[in-house]
């Protein structure tokens, strides 16, 4: 039987109850600056097509898998596999398929270098003829150099560059250095940054802010999560939502939305997996 989820008090992101509403808390401890494995489950949001009902509605479109692996010199790799439907519709005719490594330094998840290989999966996970690219880059003292079909570009970038799946990990080194502190919402950012969004697209002047914590009840659980909003040039606002561990539960923004749920990870079974 579904659960139901309320958030109190009601919040103006109106999906939350609806995306909530069958959520598992994780167990165990759990160490942001340590090597783990985080598996999220994607959604894509959206109102009925109808403007008189106004109703939210979440589709599970997808799954994120990230892991985090220690290296002797104290940098880590940051493994990502990636899969989604490309529509809001069940029947969706194929996939975004996209796997990734990722060198980080520690200071705000700086990246060093990466690889990221991309494709297009038919519903049976099979690679569709054709789609298949290959991204790497490295970072340089002023910004970076992408490589892409043998060709190599230089950007320039003005402060220490991170990327989307790396704030993951970022938020949640963030909140483990806070500790229990209160830390109230001030004009004030904790971090800045340029963003790399999908390893490909520079994104600069964006900022972690603290938010107002996100308290939740499923089922009868209470929970009180950390929160943390990130602005900047490029994309929508995103929400970073945090357990008591410092684990992320919960990042949303505009139509896209992931949930901390480790049986998502049955969605990266498909044959394309491996890039084959």
């Amino acid at each position: 039987m579904a659960g139901q989820a309320k958030i109190v008090p009601p919040e103006p992101d109106g999906f939350l109850p609806l995306l909530l509403k069958d959520f598992r808390a994780p167990e165990g401890a759990f160490q942001p600056d340590g090597e783990w494995e985080g598996v999220y489950r994607l959604f894509l949001i959206g109102i009925l097509d109808a403007p008189q009902y106004r109703n939210w509605r979440c589709h599970p479109a997808g799954a994120l898998v990230l892991s985090r692996k220690i290296q002797p010199d104290g940098k880590f790799n940051l493994q990502v596999r990636f899969v989604a439907h490309q529509s809001l519709e069940a029947h969706a005719r194929s996939f975004d398929y996209m796997e990734a490594e990722i060198l980080c330094a520690n200071e705000a998840s700086s990246l060093l270098r990466f690889k990221r290989v991309s494709m297009q999966l038919t519903p049976k996970g099979e690679p569709i003829e054709g789609t298949r690219s290959e991204l790497s880059g490295e970072a340089t003292k002023d910004g970076l150099i992408l490589r892409y079909a043998g060709r190599e570009r230089k950007v320039k970038a003005p402060s220490s560059i991170t990327c989307d799946w790396a704030t993951f990990d970022l938020v949640q080194r963030l909140s483990q250095k806070l500790g229990g502190q209160l830390v109230r919402p001030e004009p004030k950012p904790l971090l800045e940054f340029a963003l790399l969004e999908d390893l490909g697209f520079l994104r600069t002047e964006h900022r972690i802010f603290a938010s107002e914590p996100l308290d939740v009840e499923v089922d009868g659980r209470k929970f009180r999560w950390r929160r943390f909003v990130q602005l900047g040039s490029g994309i929508l606002p995103w929400t970073y939502c945090l357990d008591e561990n410092h684990r992320l539960v919960l990042a949303y923004s505009g139509m896209r939305a992931y949930l901390y749920d480790p049986t998502a990870k049955s969605v990266l079974s498909l044959k394309g997996e491996r890039g084959s």
